[in-house]
């Protein structure tokens, strides 16, 4: 049995991938990457997906649930489903109960607009996006906790695979 990811390797991949640009359609770290594959290749990592199991490139709207929330909904289902998850109740929920590789499906108050992932260092979360979404912010960055909880959190989903808890931070 393989073990499990550490909190190291997974800021190591994680940081890999900061400053990749937001592009749609995308997955790769050079050349960019859209909120929901940078979640997705962060599901993968964290599932430990060999190359050939990995999940199929998503296709989403820009905006994901701006241009057409049924079909955001729809494909958000079934990437997570790819994966052997334990969906966590977002509502009155304390910051403190968030797990590092939770995964966020952000909302604009009713439908999900935004994809983003718990990082391994307490409050701390990884996203991709365009400037449109999140002003002065462009590609893939570690934002507060706090920005998923102002937006507002419509999906939480935690991999049953994944054991690791935060890391301290000096």
């Amino acid at each position: 049995m393989t073990p499990p990811i550490t909190t190291d390797q997974y800021l190591q991949e994680l940081n890999s991938w900061h400053n990749a640009p937001y592009v749609v359609g995308k997955r790769c770290k050079h050349s960019g990457v859209d909120c929901v594959n940078f979640v997705v290749a962060m599901l993968d990592f964290l599932d430990q997906k060999k190359r050939e199991e990995c999940t199929p490139l998503i296709e989403l709207p820009q905006l994901l649930g701006y241009a057409d929330s049924v079909s955001a909904i729809r494909e958000i289902k079934t990437i997570v489903n790819n994966y052997e998850h334990t969906l966590v109740n977002p509502r009155n929920l304390d910051p403190d109960d968030l797990k590092p590789g939770d995964a966020l499906a952000l909302n604009d108050g009713v439908d999900p607009v935004h994809m983003a992932i718990v990082g391994p260092q307490a409050a701390t979360m990884w996203h991709s996006c365009s400037s449109r979404t999140v002003r002065g912010q462009f590609g893939v960055r570690c934002v507060s906790i706090s920005t998923a909880l102002r937006s507002g959190i419509y999906r939480i989903w935690r991999l049953d695979s994944v054991t690791m808890e935060f890391e301290d931070v000096i």
